[in-house]
């Protein structure tokens, strides 16, 4: 509730001023050459941790026998969607997945990246 009895319709203060400083945050990433080329998927650094991490989730799917076409996909933070296409090539199906993000601006680039994808915008705490 608001001090004149309204209902809070959109978090706390300090939820508004988290989502505020990441917002900053990552237009601040966005902005820098210096960022956007150390972060960039096509940098040398940037696929070996993607492709060290995917190989790790796939080992693991696989040794829990776990049949990623029948599974439920949430992808927290979606960003660009590289996560989601990943899931994707594993089998996972669209029907399946939505990406989730709180940045309007990165769920609507996951989703035009790959139009397959079912993205929102939201928080998840």
């Amino acid at each position: 509730m608001t001090a004149d009895g309204a209902p809070e319709l959109r978090g706390s203060l300090d939820e508004r001023a988290e989502h505020e400083r990441l917002r900053r945050l990552d237009e601040a990433y966005s902005s820098s050459p210096y960022y956007r080329k150390i972060w960039q998927s096509e940098s040398p650094a940037s696929r070996l941790m993607a492709d060290r991490k995917w190989a790790l989730i796939t080992a693991l799917l696989r040794a829990e026998g776990l049949d990623v076409g029948s599974a439920r996909v949430l992808d927290l933070g979606v960003g660009s969607g590289q996560d989601g296409a990943r899931f994707k090539a594993l089998g996972a199906r669209p029907d399946r997945f939505v990406g989730l993000d709180f940045l309007e601006l990165r769920a609507r680039e996951a989703h035009e990246l790959n139009p397959w994808m079912n993205t929102i915008v939201g928080d998840a705490g």
